[in-house]
């Protein structure tokens, strides 16, 4: 883009004369300048002073005495020592209260010599060719309303067309003039010479995108007006504002599904246990037993369900180890194959370089049922083919943040795709909330997709899913890789349950918030041969063990509860008698819990279902491990 610069001036000298050119008065310097220094010369005629470029000079000194308006020339004056001067010389007519007087001032500016001032502009000009190249906006530039003279490559890039189409195409080629937003940007514009704002522009494709813009107007030398816009294409950003906006919306789902599946788990516990106790008081053949067998179904329907909500709102721990991620693909599609019609093919590519990541592997193999069953009812029964295609991809910070993470750097791709009926925007926007199907009511709880939104978000990892009614869809998993490294060990496990439980007499205190499981486990435990006794408030449970520490062989306590959980009693109880076994029962199971349950010397830490399913047999076990 070539713009006229400023010539660069050296030194300035001012003078004053009367009509006919002569001088009647010199500021300091005008003679050095003049190239006559340590002459007077007031008295004596400017042009005579110029010598041959008094010729030039006169032309401009009378033009502007006769239209009584600013005038100006530039003049070169040899000279001996530093050969040619190069000047520019401004005449203004002088007035006083508007009426003209013959008086004229003089303005001598020395410009630099042609090879200093070329050398300048020249560098002057290769730094705004380097931003206008290598700038990250684009930028138009040209007149008007006239064609496009410049556009740089970030321009060529946004508009999809070159530079030379683009110099055949005016600005309002490439600008939608149907958006209402654009006559008070050209408004603004006239009004200020310049304006900023946000409008629809159009690609050589017929395209549109969203552009931040910056725009100024000038009148140039020429007495033209030019413009130039700075273009920011918005469509990263706002693809990145509504990734953003998913994954709060999710984050708000996951925060209530938590909570109701933290409530839920209670209910259910109680459900189940209270079974439990009803099938101990009656005889196989009693005609109740049939209605505890469906209660029992039910109960553990339900308890799938809520641990598929705890999964989705990551707060049920999944044991995360450093595995071979083709192995584990490779056994999810054996049992997927098995599971699917034999109209359904399932074409795979797996990567045969050794992709190291930290899994759960029945958490992946969920993740493939889920996403085959899905495919499957896509399909509707007709004929059609599943592609899973795994390989290695290195993500760049910008590219990982539209993904909604902010870890860069090498992540395994999993592209599962298939040619059902697809989706549109509005199903996309749906598809991982828990609870929401296409499908007709009682085909399925709406659950798949949401529980593999939470096992691949508990994996550190993304998912994106994109379709097209009536072309298929495709849903592609990110999953960060790491180094080859000896497996992680698991975490510690209470003992198996076994067959036989005899309390005999051992001491518990049983602490939760949850009054109906309080009564519930107590009963369990008393009819296992325990002597226990149950707390809703942990204050109270940690007096009376203060009272009775050496009465007591094992304390079981909630971990969420209000006021103090179950690590703060854990806590106090060290102060009250150290060697006192404890275990923490939660639905909420974390490594961060397990670690700071292990520090403390935490016996054991339970899921809520194993503390009413096998409570009993799995206390027995502890405390003889004890």
């Amino acid at each position: 883009m070539n713009r006229q610069l400023p010539e660069p001036i050296e030194s300035t000298a001012t003078a004053m004369a009367g009509k006919d050119g002569t001088i009647l008065w010199t500021g300091t310097g005008f003679a050095e300048l003049l190239g006559s220094p340590g002459v007077d010369l007031v008295g004596r005629r400017l042009h005579e002073v110029l010598g041959k470029a008094g010729f030039w000079s006169s032309q401009a000194f009378d033009l502007a005495v006769g239209s009584m308006s600013r005038q100006v020339c530039r003049v070169e004056i040899p000279t001996p020592q530093a050969g040619a001067l190069r000047l520019r010389l401004s005449f203004e007519p002088l007035a006083v209260d508007r009426t003209p007087v013959p008086t004229m001032a003089i303005l001598a500016q020395r410009l630099a010599d042609d090879f200093e001032a070329q050398a300048l502009v020249q560098a002057q000009a290769q730094r705004y060719q380097l931003i206008f190249q290598h700038s990250l906006d684009g930028i138009l530039y040209g007149t008007e309303n006239g064609p496009i003279l410049e556009a740089n490559p970030a321009a060529c890039e946004m508009l999809g067309a070159s530079a030379e189409e683009l110099r055949n195409m005016r600005r309002q080629d490439v600008t939608d003039l149907t958006d209402p937003r654009l006559p008070e940007r050209l408004a603004e514009r006239r009004r200020n010479s310049t304006a900023r704002g946000v409008l629809t522009m159009i690609r050589k494709d017929g395209t549109r995108f969203e552009c931040e813009l910056s725009s100024s107007l000038w009148r140039a030398a020429s007495g033209e007006m030019e413009a130039v816009t700075l273009m920011r294409d918005l469509t990263e950003r706002h693809a990145l504002e509504q990734r953003v906006r998913e994954l709060q919306r999710l984050d708000a789902l996951g925060t209530l599904a938590g909570g109701l599946a933290h409530d839920f788990n209670n209910i259910v516990a109680t459900i189940v246990g209270n079974v439990v106790l009803a099938r101990g008081h009656t005889d196989e053949g009693h005609a109740s037993r049939p209605m505890l067998e469906e209660i029992d179904k039910a109960a553990e329907r339900a308890r799938r369900l809520v641990e598929q909500l705890m999964i989705f709102s990551q707060k049920r721990h999944q044991t995360l180890e450093v595995l071979s991620l083709r192995p584990v693909i490779e056994r999810g599609l054996t049992t997927l194959r098995s599971m699917l019609p034999g109209s359904i093919r399932i074409h795979s590519e797996l990567p045969e370089e050794p992709l190291y990541a930290r899994l759960n592997s029945g958490g992946l193999l969920q993740v493939l049922i889920n996403l085959g069953s899905n495919s499957e009812q896509a399909m509707s029964g007709k004929q059609g083919t599943i592609d899973v295609l795994v390989d290695r991809v290195e993500l760049e910070f910008s590219q990982a943040e539209q993904l909604g993470s902010t870890r860069a750097g090498a992540y395994a791709r999993i592209r599962f795709r298939d040619d059902g009926c697809g989706f549109d925007n509005a199903v996309r926007e749906r598809l991982f909330d828990p609870f929401f199907t296409t499908r007709e009511l009682g085909r399925n709880t709406g659950m798949g997709l949401a529980l593999i939104h939470g096992i691949v978000r508990d994996h550190g990892g993304m998912i994106v899913a994109d379709g097209t009614p009536g072309l298929g869809a495709e849903f592609t998993i990110y999953l960060p890789l790491v180094q080859q490294e000896p497996v992680a060990q698991p975490l510690e496990e209470p003992p198996a349950s076994g067959t036989q439980v005899v309390g005999q007499g051992r001491r518990l205190v049983y602490i939760d918030d949850d009054e109906s499981l309080v009564t519930l486990v107590c009963l369990l435990l008393k009819r296992a041969g325990f002597d226990v006794r149950g707390f809703t408030e942990p204050q109270a449970a940690l007096d009376e063990i203060a009272m009775t520490a050496g009465e007591i062989d094992m304390v079981v306590t909630d971990f969420n509860m209000p006021g103090l959980s179950g690590l703060d009693v854990t806590s106090a109880l060290k102060t009250i008698r150290p060697e006192l076994a404890v275990v923490i029962v939660s639905g909420y199971v974390t490594e961060e819990l397990h670690s700071k349950a292990q520090a403390l010397g935490v016996r054991a830490v339970l899921y809520k279902e194993t503390s009413v399913r096998d409570f009993c047999s799995t206390v027995a076990q502890l405390l003889e491990s004890s």
